[in-house]
């Protein structure tokens, strides 16, 4: 059968019984006459299938079809004929009602195809939602390091767990044989001030982009001297060492060999709070940015 969209209520016997009349349903109240519209079941262009497929349904199961005579008896017997789905008509009525829960869902082929096609629907909605979020998060953070705003503290923060977590990343690969020379190389004795250089270059480097700067080697050595990252050592051995840093990094968060040690760090998938929604409630006022 062709797939079938938009139509929730096909098939269903309690929605057919109670609402599948084709013509006017004539009721009569305090001995008058009234004539009462159908429901749009009754002008469904679909109205035949579906009367054959819930008959189908109607009759599959004993329980199903003794609960619906009775209602019916019920009503031909005390509202002359008319359906009744209150008082006691409609204990009648949710008997017929457990009958269908009892026997549970009816499917047919056209539910599969449906939910198959929903949820291609659903996957294509959702890759649009995270293709515009991306999208604005990017404007969002041009905006806000051209206007040469600093990064929130939440992301400060993450950047800084960051951080820690590649010094010890970094400081159990070093002088394996495995690896590639330029942390092979590194001996026991200078593990540790490498390991904290190197990962206070990435961190500043991130944080210097972040607030719309340049992350050259000279400016990266200049943030770790201002912040008291600089390991003791003068500007200019610091720039001189910051190529090869900064060459370090970029090996340890490259994609595949030689190393691939550190996960890259993106700030929209990896923060809690994605960084632009945090940029957003610091130009709201709702968090503090310095």
């Amino acid at each position: 059968m062709p797939l079938l969209k938009g139509k929730p209520c096909f098939g269903m016997p309690q929605v057919f019984v109670r609402h599948g009349k084709r013509t006017r349903m004539t009721t009569t109240r305090y001995g008058t006459r009234i004539e009462t519209e159908t429901h749009r079941c009754g002008r469904c262009k679909i109205r035949d299938s579906c009367s054959n497929l819930t008959r189908e349904r109607l009759r599959s199961d004993r329980n199903i079809s003794a609960a619906l005579l009775e209602w019916n008896r019920f009503c031909a017997r005390i509202h002359n004929g008319n359906p009744t789905f209150s008082r006691e008509a409609g204990r009648c009525w949710q008997k017929f009602l457990k009958a269908l829960a009892d026997h549970g869902p009816f499917a047919n082929s056209n539910d599969a195809l449906l939910a198959e096609e929903e949820a291609l629907d659903r996957e294509k909605k959702l890759e649009k939602w995270r293709r515009d979020k991306l999208r604005q998060r990017a404007n969002e953070r041009a905006s806000r390091r051209a206007a040469g705003l600093p990064p929130p503290d939440a992301f400060v923060a993450e950047a800084m767990f960051q951080r820690d977590l590649r010094v010890d990343e970094l400081l159990a690969l070093a002088g394996r044989s495995d690896m590639p020379a330029r942390i092979q190389k590194i001996t026991p004795q200078d593990a540790n001030v490498t390991a904290n250089i190197t990962a206070d270059a990435w961190l500043g480097r991130l944080l210097i982009a972040a607030s719309g700067g340049s992350p050259t080697p000279g400016g990266v050595a200049r943030w770790m001297i201002k912040e008291g990252r600089a390991q003791g050592k003068s500007y200019p051995v610091l720039k001189a060492r910051m190529k090869r840093d900064l060459a370090r990094v970029d090996m340890l968060e490259a994609h595949g060999p030689p190393c691939s040690a550190w996960r890259h760090f993106d700030p929209d998938s990896d923060l809690k709070v994605p960084l632009s929604d945090l940029m957003a409630m610091a130009d709201d006022g709702s968090i503090d940015s310095n």
